[in-house]
């Protein structure tokens, strides 16, 4: 166990007892009122966050005597000044809320001032970062009379190194890390998008930050106790598969293939043990010229974005193209030509009418259907395995 002051010195150090009680010996005496932190630690393990703790009175200590000062005469309290660094970009602390606060370097020179917030808190910004061992002098000011001075000197600026224990991806929900540090103040973590704040936490030394997934690049931001900021950016990682929209029918009368996918990604076709590749267009359309196609061929596509993420194989088999479908229809009877081998179905209202018939050698069908009006529309279709099917809409004659 150790024990520090509000300004990180070390005031005694001891061990844990087998009963989980522990005692330190301290140096000095301690003022009423005075802050400790109290930290655990042990080997192989990051320190716990500190446990803060007030001093409080003892029965030792004789009752401060009752001194009663005329209005006019009263000087205000002196303010409470947080340890400064060199890397600080302002000087904070506590006083009394409404009062000016000024602060001065130990040669004179003024390094600006503010006004005490409701909470009591101050934050004097500085122009630029002070350097390490100079001295710093802080008063408060009420009506013309002016408070004893809070005086430190600067030192070593904390170096805090980030290290992220997630790989950030485009599905990640979730970023945990921890700041590797020597100094117990805490800080807060941010995690934003432009000036959008997406997630944050208050933290020591770990930290942990839950959003929704993002593909745009992410600022990891710390904000120190003077207000200034250490910020990375991450980008995160594409593990999404382009989705493959579309393919085209292909045909034997085609050398063509084209459709739709993932705007950027390459395109890769595969056909008679050979694979061709092209990319799709800033709409997202494809197209690729194919050698001669035999009906019954095999022929895939895929797509492959930049991050190396691959889309289900699309597949497509070479049909062939049948006879020209014709039709005519009277009241009773649908004939016409087609290709030979081929069967013919007619439809009213999407309901077939009459049998399914097949296409003879010479290439010509006739379907017997039941008595329909003059002028009644039908829908004549014409399939064979292997080939397109082909439609045709006809009139009763």
């Amino acid at each position: 166990m150790y024990v520090y002051d509000n300004r990180q010195n070390k005031l005694c150090e001891t061990h844990v007892n087998f009963d989980r009680t522990f005692s330190c010996q301290l140096k000095e005496l301690l003022l009423a009122g005075t802050t400790v932190y109290i930290i655990q630690s042990a080997d192989g393990y990051y320190p716990s966050d500190p446990t803060v703790a007030t001093v409080s009175q003892t029965f030792n200590e004789p009752t401060p005597p009752i001194v009663i000062v005329p209005p006019s005469e009263v000087k205000p309290g002196a303010p409470i000044l947080q340890p400064v660094t060199s890397d600080a970009l302002g000087l904070t602390g506590s006083g009394t809320p409404g009062l000016v606060v000024k602060a001065w370097n130990e040669f004179g020179f003024r390094l600006g001032e503010a006004t005490v917030n409701t909470d009591g808190s101050f934050r004097i910004p500085l122009e630029r970062k002070l350097p390490q061992g100079i001295g710093v002098r802080v008063v408060q000011l009420q009506g013309g009379t002016m408070s004893d001075g809070a005086q430190t000197y600067v030192q070593e600026g904390e170096s805090v190194s980030l290290r992220l224990m997630d790989t950030l991806t485009d599905a990640s929900t979730r970023l945990t890390g921890h700041l590797e540090r020597m100094a117990f103040t805490p800080v807060r973590v941010e995690l934003r998008q432009g000036k959008t704040v997406l997630a944050k936490d208050e933290t020591t030394f770990f930290f942990r930050l839950d959003f929704k997934p993002q593909t745009k690049p992410l600022t990891i931001v710390l904000i120190h106790a003077d207000g200034s900021e250490t910020t990375q950016t991450i980008q995160p990682l594409d593990t999404t598969p382009p989705t493959l929209a579309t393919m085209s029918t292909l045909t034997d009368r085609l050398t063509r293939v084209f459709g739709r996918a993932e705007a950027g990604s390459t395109i890769v076709v595969r056909h008679d043990k050979k694979r061709l590749t092209t990319k799709t267009t800033t709409a997202g359309v494809y197209s690729l010229n194919l050698p001669k196609l035999r009906i019954g061929e095999v022929v895939t596509v895929q797509a492959m974005d930049e991050a190396g993420n691959t889309s289900p194989i699309l597949q497509r088999t070479v049909l062939g193209v049948q006879a020209p479908l014709t039709a005519t229809a009277s009241s009773r009877v649908v004939t016409g030509k087609g290709e030979p081998g081929s069967l013919v179905r007619v439809f009213s209202n999407n309901k077939m009418i009459g049998k399914t018939v097949k296409v003879d050698a010479k290439g010509t069908y006739r379907v017997s259907i039941p008595t329909q009006p003059k002028g009644k529309r039908l829908l004549v279709t014409q399939q064979k395995t292997g080939y397109v099917k082909q439609t045709q809409t006809v009139f009763i004659q």
